[in-house]
């Protein structure tokens, strides 16, 4: 971990972008599965096919997203030692409900896109405003969508409801994932301290934990700790960007 966190004072070498999500969605819908990830992404989403938990800090619009995208249209193969039927869910764990609703809308327009059907149904679901949550629950339980956003405040009663749900061969979870992981300080939402022990009820899932500004602290023990990340991949990225500039005028 030493090494990926000195990473952090190293410029990104220049390299090719990653193919927009529209791409992704596209190459999945075709079977394709060979389309284009910045490294760190794709050394990521290899470990979470070996089954290996993860960590990654990236700048925004790095190609972070694309991470649990992937994981949920092109699932890994079942562990030796978890529940082997059911339909794979990603369960992405996000603090800013805005984002996850941006992005449960947005995967779900471009699948529609991909395929070319304007009717297909919904293939994310957000667990978020209560009037709806209900409803959301019961589609997830039921094996309809293939990843699920929620907030840290409803991911104990989620994982317990998956736990039972795996344990009926309904569903298998394979990834639970942390976006914006640096927030696992804000010690004013009490759900933060709670995360380890909702994790431990699915522990057959992968554990990947993201973020495009936790400090080195962070990195080394808070976020670990929050979500207990076991014999993780790190991988960092610096976010200096050459094109960005600061001037400061005196007088």
């Amino acid at each position: 971990q030493s090494d990926a966190i000195a990473t952090l004072l190293i410029p990104p070498a220049e390299e090719p972008l990653e193919r927009a999500p529209d791409d992704v969605c596209r190459a999945v819908a075709l079977g394709d599965r060979d389309f284009l990830m910045r490294e760190e992404v794709a050394d990521l989403l290899a470990g979470v096919h070996r089954g290996q938990d993860g960590l990654l800090v990236a700048p925004t619009s790095f190609g972070k997203t694309s991470l649990p995208w992937t994981v949920a249209l092109q699932p890994p193969a079942p562990p030796s030692d978890g529940p082997t039927a059911g339909q794979p869910l990603v369960v992405v764990v996000a603090p800013l409900n805005s984002i996850s609703a941006q992005h449960t809308r947005t995967l779900n327009e471009r699948w529609r896109r991909a395929v070319g059907d304007p009717a297909a149904p919904d293939e994310a679901g957000l667990l978020g405003m209560a009037a709806t949550v209900d409803d959301a629950r019961e589609r997830t339980l039921a094996g309809q969508y293939r990843i699920v956003y929620c907030s840290p405040e409803r991911m104990p009663r989620l994982a317990q409801d998956l736990a039972w749900a795996q344990s009926t061969g309904r569903l298998r979870v394979t990834l639970v994932l942390f976006d914006e992981a640096h927030t696992v300080g804000w010690v004013w939402r009490v759900a933060m301290a709670q995360l380890r022990r909702a994790y431990e009820l699915l522990p057959s899932a992968v554990r990947v934990a993201m973020s495009a500004t936790a400090n080195v602290e962070q990195v080394r023990h808070e976020i670990p700790r929050a979500v207990g990340l076991r014999d993780a991949m790190v991988r960092i990225r610096s976010s200096y960007r050459p094109a960005l500039q600061t001037s400061v005028l005196v007088g």
